[in-house]
């Protein structure tokens, strides 16, 4: 997690990765974080930030399984995904995609 940045005048090239790490985190702390990776990248740096996305319907496959189990596990974990002005349309939606997934 990246709170403050680094300045190094000599850094020729970096790169920053954040894996299956923002989704855990509110919009707030998502989006100071990514101001501070910016800040401390170069020119020429990069960001990547990987993460699983749900589809509002998700395919019959075992992988598309897999990502709904880990936002599903999430939700439960904090019982909210962040904050979202459209809770109860998404309350709805996981109902709908429970069902898709069964």
């Amino acid at each position: 997690m990246l709170f403050s940045h680094p300045h190094e005048d000599n850094c020729k090239f970096v790169e920053l990765i954040s894996q299956w790490i923002l989704h855990d985190w509110g919009d707030e702390e998502c989006v100071k974080t990514l101001k501070n990776c910016r800040k401390a990248l170069p020119e020429n740096g990069r960001a990547m930030v990987v993460e699983c996305l749900l589809p509002a319907i998700p395919e019959q496959t075992a992988q598309a399984r897999a990502v709904l189990q880990i936002d599903l596990d999430m939700m439960g974990a904090a019982w909210e995904e962040r904050s979202d002005p459209r809770r109860s349309s998404k309350e709805n939606q996981l109902q709908s995609t429970q069902e898709h997934a069964c």
